[in-house]
């Protein structure tokens, strides 16, 4: 917490210079030179991913002239979290990705990994990617930037609430598939069906998987 803090007012005091757009720059081009250095050493990367959401919603820091600074935080995070099994580090991509929502050149690309998330293996992370969402559409001051109109508006809002998202993935994955339609996303291509064996144990270590997740998360 004190090391946040200290953060926070070495920001606040460097936005208030003259030169805090060079001072920002080299700032953010030495915590990501980190980021790419460190690249899955989890006990690294999950604390820098965490201090990047802070400072992805903090509204004195320059980012509409820093695009490629933001454009690499959402690369870094997607390389970092594909396919992990860290739990933690998983859903605190989610938060990097929120935080990267709030600029539209990132909006679309964060959008689609965010409901690809809405199905993820985890039931931890379809929960709190859900959630997550659901904060961002109704902290929108217009709506209308990711929607065509209120009928579209309201049924994400009932997509997100409404729906179990802590439930097996087969059950959830086609109310998840209407969103990309309403918000003008392109939806993830399908699968090829593979042979009944393959699929009966792909579908025991998903519920393996299920089950275990429930337990360790404490559900």
């Amino acid at each position: 917490r004190s090391s946040t803090d200290s953060l926070n007012v070495y920001i606040g005091n460097v936005c208030t210079q003259e030169n805090r757009l060079e001072k920002m720059k080299f700032f953010f081009k030495t915590l990501l030179e980190i980021f790419k250095s460190k690249a899955k050493q989890d006990r690294v990367t999950v604390p820098l991913m965490k201090t990047l959401e802070g400072l992805l919603t903090n509204i004195v820091i320059p980012f509409d002239e820093m695009n490629d600074f933001l454009e690499e935080i959402y690369s870094l995070t997607r390389t970092e979290a594909f396919k992990s099994k860290n739990l933690v580090k998983v859903a605190t991509a989610v938060g990097v990705y929120m935080g990267l929502l709030n600029f539209k050149p990132l909006r679309e690309k964060s959008l689609t990994i965010l409901l690809t998330y809405l199905c993820h293996s985890y039931p931890k992370v379809r929960k709190t990617a859900a959630e997550k969402l659901y904060l961002f559409f109704v902290s929108l001051d217009d709506p209308m930037d990711v929607v065509k109109d209120d009928d579209q508006y309201d049924e994400v809002l009932v997509i997100l609430t409404e729906t179990a998202w802590m439930k097996p993935v087969a059950q959830i994955r086609d109310t998840r598939n209407k969103l990309f339609p309403i918000l003008g996303i392109e939806p993830p291509a399908k699968k090829e069906k593979t042979s009944e064996s393959t699929e009966g144990a792909k579908k025991k270590e998903e519920d393996h998987s299920y089950a275990t997740l429930l337990k360790e998360a404490g559900y």
